[in-house]
């Protein structure tokens, strides 16, 4: 829930229709079905009546960790293309801006609401025949974005810790 979050952070508002268009989701939980939305909204823009070309979804690491087994498929079934950007930051972000997150919890903050998963995310993609690989700085994102789409794919977009992220987010003033 954090990665929509900071996307609202930066996007100003746009009226172009020559840009990307962006919808933003929640599951029933917050994360559930995310990744099966994002297929759905895929084979839509996948149809030219809706201009066709990749989809890009992103998810936190801990969104895509639930809601994986979206990514398992039938044999022949039809593959949008799709490239799902993780941000992977080993855990729930989001609450280190909220009350959680105060110096005053710090003793039980991590196993509780950090919820660090330690996963290869790569592997979990890949073990659902999914292809993926694994970003860790600006430059190498935009040269994964850069690659032609062809069908459902993975980035793990490494990134600071979360309490870096956090005071960056503070700096900003959001």
């Amino acid at each position: 829930s954090r990665s929509v979050r900071d996307v609202e952070i930066v996007m100003r508002a746009r009226h172009d229709a020559d840009l990307p268009r962006i919808v933003g989701n929640r599951g029933a939980s917050g994360i559930d079905g995310l990744i099966s939305t994002a297929w759905g909204l895929a084979l839509a823009h996948d149809d030219e009546t809706y201009g066709g070309g990749r989809t890009v979804a992103v998810f936190g690491d801990l969104a895509f960790l639930h809601d994986h087994n979206g990514l398992l498929t039938q044999l022949g079934e039809r593959q949008p293309d799709l490239t799902i950007v993780v941000i992977d930051n080993d855990g729930g972000g989001i609450f280190s801006s909220l009350e959680q997150g105060q110096e005053q919890f710090a003793d039980h903050f991590e196993l509780l609401f950090g919820t660090p998963p330690g996963r290869d995310l790569c592997a979990v993609a890949q073990a659902a025949g999914v292809a993926a690989v694994r970003v860790t700085d600006h430059e190498s994102l935009v040269a994964a974005l850069a690659q032609p789409a062809d069908g459902v794919s993975v980035i793990i977009a490494s990134t600071a810790d979360r309490a870096v992220e956090h005071h960056t987010r503070t700096q900003l003033g959001k």
